[in-house]
């Protein structure tokens, strides 16, 4: 809850991206960082290392999570819909498998020209996407 009371309160742009990049800086200060009432000598837990960045359930991690999820829906699903829409205008036939113990020969060549269009179709969508970007 206090998650999204303050998503609400950072939102403009400049404090929510304010806001994220404190939160992630904090994040990253904290992860390796040995607590000084451990002692590494009889310790059985592991101690933290990079390896350990944002993997843990804290309230960063949280933040982002939600922070994508707000602001990210939108936006994939403005990068995915057209990607579909080209699919799915390609005359009938076409396939995208590209595995040559399940697809005959002759088809194989034609589907590796599918793939490497529609690649290049995504390429461009994400291209042309970077102004709705989110912060």
């Amino acid at each position: 809850m206090m998650i999204s009371v303050l998503m609400n309160i950072f939102d403009t742009r400049a404090s929510l991206v304010a806001l994220l990049k404190t939160m992630i800086d904090r994040e990253i200060a904290h992860t390796g960082n040995i607590p000084p009432h451990r002692n590494l000598r009889n310790s059985t837990s592991p101690v933290a290392s990079d390896a350990d960045l944002f993997r843990s359930n804290s309230t960063c991690t949280r933040f982002l999570s939600a922070f994508a999820r707000i602001h990210g829906y939108n936006y994939l699903r403005s990068l995915i819909l057209p990607l579909i829409k080209t699919m799915s205008s390609m005359p009938p036939g076409r396939a995208y498998d590209l595995d040559p113990s399940k697809t005959p020969k002759h088809k194989l060549e034609q589907n590796q020209r599918d793939v490497e269009f529609i690649a290049s179709s995504f390429l461009e969508i994400i291209g042309s996407s970077v102004p709705a970007l989110p912060p």
